[in-house]
């Protein structure tokens, strides 16, 4: 704890540093400032709660490198996800708990013809065929007790702006067959 001491004097590898900025800025300003900062010198991150009156600083230091370090992989992961996905060959739809499309890849919209804005936040079975929907049903509960399902699966087409249905001269309508593996994501709130 330093009190009535020059914060400078006591740490000057600081001066010119980013709290070192916030600090003067708080003081100029007269305003709350918040700064979190790796310091190379603790090898730690730090945040930095920077409370200014007319007499000095008073600021509430926090370690947060171990916070810092889960938030850093959790972002690696997410840039990891959203790579596999993106780049993956297979049509790839997540949907949440109700099969409410939450997510698409390029793939899925390149094989349908949907675009993500029409296919986010419809039910996935706006894309199924509908004889399809009772006969194959959604499977999200074995999902959720953490099995992987591999099935078959056809999905309407949009042909020229409507759902794609071509009748053939035996009855039957043209659909994309494709195989997806059965993932579910919880809706983020």
């Amino acid at each position: 704890m330093l009190i009535g001491e020059n914060i400078w004097a006591e740490f000057p590898e600081a001066v010119h540093q980013p709290f070192y900025r916030a600090y003067h800025r708080a003081m100029q300003l007269q305003e709350y400032q918040y700064e979190e900062e790796f310091d190379p010198h603790l090898n730690k991150w730090i945040e930095n709660h920077i409370y200014p009156s007319k007499d000095g600083l008073t600021v509430f230091f926090k370690d947060v490198t171990e916070i810092k370090q889960i938030t850093l992989d959790l972002k690696n992961k997410e840039e990891k996800y959203r790579t596999l996905i993106e780049q993956a060959s297979d049509g790839i739809v997540i949907t949440d708990l109700e099969g409410v499309i939450i997510e698409v890849n390029n793939s899925i919209k390149q094989m349908i013809g949907y675009e993500e804005q029409e296919m986010i936040g419809s039910h996935l079975n706006r894309y199924l065929p509908e004889q399809d929907i009772d006969a194959k049903p959604l499977r999200i509960n074995e999902l959720m007790q953490g099995k992987s399902l591999l099935y078959e699966r056809k999905l309407l087409k949009r042909w020229n702006g409507y759902r794609r249905r071509d009748k053939f001269q035996d009855g039957h309508f043209s659909y994309i067959d494709r195989f997806y593996q059965g993932y579910y994501r919880k809706k983020e709130t």
